[in-house]
């Protein structure tokens, strides 16, 4: 059972590890594509929370547009291509105006199809114009923050078949937008610092760290106290791993661009679970032990009922 629960905790916390690395890229990238290769490509180095939001924008749709003139997929068939022509130049309008909209919802980068002031994606644009404004609506009403590889709408199918674009090509044209705080120059973001999810991991994960002075107090108790409260001992120290290993495989999801932070934790997990764990099994056999080597009890000698006289049972007391 212990082996069980070890190699459970175990797998969590690697698959937590795994996750991190990415989605930490996902949320500070400004394309879920390509992240922020054109920025590099431009600037020869990534951006810094210092970089300007609208120029992340622009630098990457200006990267994109230049990709999709200079390669046309096979796949497109040759009567799209006069669409696919004219929806690049209505991405060129778009991106030279430099009109974009904004998030406030999601830390770190999320997709905004449509925002509150009336602002389309770039890809909501391209719709919008190709297609009407009405379908840019519908698709926002059920899909404002997402990312096209998860909006399932028949009208947005059939309008990427005839676009002259494929799917992957309009996924590589969907911006990100910073989210949460908003800096004092115009269209310039802020990531967050540690936020309250990056903190609950925080939590679980010290309480992890501390469940060995817990245990160490466990052991100076009597053996026969200890066998009353193990259950409650082992319930208590599965509970606080387990919420610590949930929260670290979730944080990579629900927080904001804390990917050395939450990366640390991780790698505490990693010691403190399998120690606490060996730990809780030791101190279990250590009492069991304890009871098993105590000495046995005499009650002495007394008289029987026939008046004759015996020496009393001998007993061993385990609890």
């Amino acid at each position: 059972m212990l082996r069980m629960v070890l190699i459970g905790f175990l797998s969590l916390t690697l698959m937590g590890l795994s996750l991190q690395p990415a989605a930490a890229a996902l949320q500070r990238s400004v394309n879920a594509v390509l992240g922020d290769r054109s920025y590099s490509h431009r600037f020869g180095h990534l951006p810094g929370p210092e970089a300007n939001e609208t120029l992340r924008i622009q630098t990457h749709l200006a990267y994109v547009e230049g990709q999709l003139r200079r390669h046309t997929p096979q796949a497109i068939p040759a009567q799209f291509h006069a669409q696919r022509r004219q929806l690049l130049d209505f991405l060129h309008q778009y991106w030279t105006t430099g009109v974009f909209p904004s998030q406030n919802a999601y830390p770190g980068r999320r997709p905004h199809f449509i925002d509150e002031q009336g602002r389309l994606c770039a890809v909501g644009h391209l719709i919008a114009q190709s297609a009407g404004r009405g379908l840019a609506e519908r698709i926002n009403a059920r899909y404002r923050y997402a990312y096209l590889p998860e909006m399932q709408m028949p009208e947005l199918d059939s309008w990427v078949a005839s676009s002259g674009l494929t799917a992957r090509e309009l996924a590589m044209i969907q911006p990100t937008y910073g989210g949460y705080r908003i800096g004092p120059s115009i269209g310039r973001s802020y990531e967050p610092g540690i936020d309250g999810y990056a903190w609950l991991c925080a939590g679980s994960i010290f309480l992890a760290m501390g469940l060995p002075l817990f245990h160490l107090y466990t052991l100076s108790l009597p053996s026969e106290q200890y066998l009353e409260i193990q259950s409650s001992v082992q319930g208590m120290t599965y509970a606080v791993l387990g919420t610590a290993a949930v929260f670290n495989l979730l944080s990579p999801i629900l927080s904001a661009n804390n990917g050395a932070f939450i990366l640390i934790g991780g790698l505490a997990l990693l010691v403190f679970v399998p120690f606490n764990l060996v730990l809780l099994q030791t101190l279990d056999q250590h009492h069991r032990a304890n009871l098993q080597a105590k000495p046995p009890i005499s009650l002495g000698h007394f008289p029987l009922a026939d008046g004759s006289s015996a020496w009393g049972l001998q007993a061993s007391l385990l609890f």
